[in-house]
């Protein structure tokens, strides 16, 4: 599936190393990808996000760009997404395999078991609290 890109980079003033002032240069290597899943209205969306980074020559000290939080506090899937999983696994007590059989027929997706369980594990601590009573 091809995943929509977003890149965030620095500007400005941001490409001077904050620590000693020189300019800092792209460093590709070192860039940050984030990847996350989240249901679109009709489909499942996958979503690359890239932090690009930059080294300064002077010190050595790596930078990145300003991405905001709420794109790594969802991990790898997004509100809408880890709600469906919940319910199938809460309220209809589905097993792993069984959700990710109920989001190939709905969705046309097939996320590995690898992939629902690792959501599963490690769903975000502001959505945890608004199960417990589930």
């Amino acid at each position: 599936m091809n995943a929509e890109r977003v890149i965030y980079g620095r500007e400005g003033d941001e490409l001077f190393c904050p620590n000693c002032g020189e300019g800092l240069e792209r460093t590709p290597e070192k860039d940050k990808n984030h990847e996350s899943a989240d249901l679109a209205p009709v489909l499942i969306r996958t979503i690359l996000t890239t932090v690009l980074a930059y080294k300064c020559p002077k010190c050595g000290k790596y930078h990145y760009g300003d991405a905001p939080a709420e794109v790594f506090e969802a991990g790898l899937t997004g509100f809408s997404l880890m709600s469906m999983i919940v319910l199938f696994k809460v309220v209809v007590n589905a097993t792993m395999r069984k959700v990710q059989t109920l989001l190939q027929a709905a969705f046309g997706h097939n996320l590995s078991l690898g992939f629902l369980s690792e959501i599963s594990d490690k769903k975000p601590n502001s959505f945890s609290a608004g199960t417990n009573g589930i």
